[in-house]
């Protein structure tokens, strides 16, 4: 991790911009795809609990 970080403090500033790019594109599809499958889990759990019509 050490290593890591000295070569983005002696790398050109593009270079980081394309690596703080990508950390906040991965960053956002997360949140994504989190807030996704919670959305669908919540959907799912509604329909358990809703009475069935069949009775």
């Amino acid at each position: 991790m050490l290593y890591l970080w000295l070569l983005y403090r002696r790398s050109p500033i593009l270079i980081r911009l394309l690596v703080l790019a990508v950390f906040l594109i991965v960053f956002i599809a997360t949140i994504v795809r989190v807030l996704d499958a919670t959305h669908s889990i919540q959907e799912r759990n509604k329909n358990v609990h809703t009475r069935s019509t069949s009775h």
